[in-house]
C-alpha cells in the first residue's frame, strides 16, 4: 500500500507527467500501454504519496517539490538536477538524498501531524518562479473536471475493506441538470464532520436515532461502498474537520448537551484516533479550516455564548495559538480555504442566521470583508473546487446553493433538484468535493427529519485546452 511521503515509482510519475498534459485516463492508457484500470491504481497511489486529492493539486504539488518543470509551450519536463530547474526558474530546487534546498538552503518543511514517521512536504517560499509556474500551470492543464471515473480506492485505506457489491449502483443516477443521486449513507446523520482523503470520504460523529455518535463511516467514492473505521473516542456533533496529514476534529457538542474542549485526530492509514492538545476552551459549532501548514479554528459558542474567538493550532508543537478575533461573534459557519486565504461564512448569532462572508490573510493576520451570501445560513456546507467556493443547505425553508468567484467577489445562485431534503429547508449537511464532485451528505429538514440520502452536485465548468507535446520514456 502506498504511504504519504514515499518516492513515486518511475510509471506513477509517468503517468503524472501526462496528467500534468491534461491527458485523461483512457488517453494515458494508451500512451502508457496499460488499462485504464491500471492507471486509476496509479492515480490513487500518487494522490496519497503527495497528500492530495485532484489532479491540480498533484500537478501543483510536482513542480513546488520540482518533480516536473515546464519546459516552454506547455511542455512538461522532470527536473533531473539543481542545475537544469535553475536555468527555468529563481529558484534552484531539487530532492538531494532526502534534503530540498532553494537557492542552497534547507527550506523548512511543512510541520508534520499525527503521523510523525513520514516525511514532510518542502515549503516553497514565496517567488516569482512559484507565481509563474502556477499561473502556467492554470492555462496548460486540462482538468478533467467532469471525469466520472475517478481513481481506485482506498487512497488510505485501513484494515479490512470490504469487496465492492456488483449490484451496487454507481454514482450517477441523474436526478436533474448536474445533480446526482448516491449511495445512500449507512445510517441517518446529520451535524457530523465531513472532509475527504483521496477518493474517500470521511464522515465523523454528528447525530443519528440514538442520539451523538462516535461513529465514523468512509465512503469510496469508486467503487460506491461504504465501510466502517475506528469510532471516534469522543462522540460529538455540531463539530467540523480539515486534513493536514490526518484528519483533525476540534471540539463539538457532546451527548451531555455542552461543548468541549476535546481535539482528537485521525489517522486514516493506520485507523486510528490519537488525543492532542485541548482548544483553549470549550467550543461546538467552530469552523475548522486547513492552509497545508496549520489547523484554525474559528468562531463557536462556548454554552454561555457566541465566539469571535480564532484559533490556530502547530501539529509540530502540539498546541494552539490566538489569532486576530473575527469580525462578528458566530457559531454554525461554513467556509474554504481559496489561494491561502481563509473563509468564514454565514453561522448564526443571538439574532439568528448569518449571511456574512469574512476572509483571512494568514500572511498579514488581517481579516477583510467580502460580498455576502445572498441568504442567511447556518450549519450549511461548502467545497472549494477551481477557486470557486461552493455553499449549499444551511437554510430552514426551501431555498437554493450559492457559489462564490472570490476574483469578482460575487455569488451566483445553484438551483437544488426538486427532490427530498432541498424541498424542506436543509441543515447539518455534511459536504465535501473529491475532484470536482461536490458530495452532500445526510443532514436536518425543517420538519426534524434526519436524512441518509447521498447528493452529488457536478458543476459546469469549461476550461481552455492547449494542446501540448509531450516527450516520454521508454520503459
Amino acid at each position: 500500500m502506498a504511504e504519504l511521503g514515499e518516492e513515486l515509482s518511475d510509471r506513477e510519475r509517468d503517468v503524472l507527467q501526462w496528467v500534468m498534459q491534461g491527458a485523461g485516463n483512457k488517453q494515458i492508457a494508451q500512451e502508457l500501454d496499460i488499462s485504464p484500470n491500471t492507471v486509476k491504481v496509479h492515480l490513487r497511489n500518487i494522490y496519497t504519496k503527495l497528500g492530495v486529492a485532484t489532479r491540480t493539486e498533484a500537478s501543483m504539488t510536482a513542480v513546488e517539490r520540482g518533480l516536473f518543470v515546464l519546459l516552454g509551450d506547455g511542455v512538461v519536463g522532470e527536473a533531473e538536477d539543481e542545475e537544469e530547474i535553475g536555468e527555468i526558474g529563481e529558484i534552484e530546487a531539487v530532492e538531494e538524498r532526502g534534503e530540498v534546498v532553494a537557492e542552497g538552503k534547507p527550506i523548512e518543511p511543512i510541520p508534520l501531524s499525527l503521523e510523525t514517521k513520514l516525511p514532510s512536504p518542502p515549503l516553497p517560499a514565496p517567488n516569482l518562479w512559484r507565481t509563474l509556474s502556477l499561473v502556467l500551470l492554470g492555462v496548460v492543464l486540462v482538468v478533467p473536471l467532469l471525469w466520472w471515473g475517478l481513481s481506485a480506492s482506498g487512497v488510505l485505506a485501513p484494515t479490512a475493506v470490504p469487496l465492492p457489491d456488483p449490484t451496487a449502483a454507481p454514482d450517477n443516477e441523474l436526478i436533474e441538470s448536474n445533480w446526482y443521486r448516491g449511495q445512500a449513507l449507512p445510517a441517518p446523520r446529520t451535524g457530523a464532520a465531513v472532509v475527504s482523503v483521496g477518493v474517500d470520504l470521511y464522515l465523523i460523529g454528528g447525530e443519528d436515532e440514538a442520539g451523538v455518535s462516535d461513529a465514523v463511516a468512509v465512503y469510496e467514492t469508486d467503487t460506491h461502498v461504504w465501510r466502517t473505521a475506528a469510532a471516534k473516542p469522543t462522540a460529538v456533533t455540531e463539530a467540523t474537520a480539515a486534513q493536514l496529514l490526518g484528519i483533525y476534529v476540534a471540539g463539538g457538542r457532546t451527548a451531555a448537551g455542552q461543548p468541549t474542549d476535546v481535539v482528537e485526530a485521525y489517522s486514516p492509514s493506520e485507523d486510528q484516533w490519537r488525543t492532542l492538545a485541548r482548544l483553549p476552551q470549550p467550543i461546538a459549532g467552530g469552523l475548522t479550516l486547513s492552509d497545508g501548514r496549520a489547523i484554525y479554528l474559528f468562531g463557536g459558542w462556548n454554552g454561555t455564548a457566541y465566539l469571535d474567538t480564532a484559533y490556530v493550532y502547530d501539529p509540530a508543537s502540539d498546541a494552539w495559538g490566538t489569532l486576530p478575533p473575527l469580525p462578528h461573534p458566530q457559531a454554525g459557519a461554513t467556509g474554504g480555504v481559496v489561494e491561502g486565504r481563509l473563509y468564514v461564512l454565514g453561522g448564526r448569532d443571538e439574532t439568528g442566521p448569518l449571511a456574512s462572508c469574512a476572509v483571512y490573510d494568514p500572511a498579514s493576520q488581517l481579516w477583510t470583508a467580502c460580498a455576502s451570501l445572498s441568504l442567511p445560513r447556518a450549519e450549511a456546507g461548502a467545497a472549494v473546487v477551481l477557486n470557486h467556493l461552493y455553499v449549499l443547505g444551511g437554510t430552514a425553508e426551501p431555498s437554493y446553493g450559492e457559489v462564490y468567484d472570490t476574483v469578482a467577489d460575487r455569488w451566483q445562485i445553484i438551483n437544488l433538484p426538486a427532490t427530498g431534503m432541498a424541498e424542506m429547508g436543509w441543515q447539518g449537511v455534511g459536504v465535501a468535493n473529491v475532484e470536482a464532485r461536490i458530495y452532500l451528505l445526510g443532514g436536518r429538514a425543517s420538519t426534524g427529519e434526519v436524512s441518509a440520502a447521498q447528493l452529488i452536485y457536478s458543476p459546469s465548468i469549461y476550461q481552455t485546452f492547449i494542446p501540448t507535446t509531450l516527450g516520454g520514456r521508454d520503459e
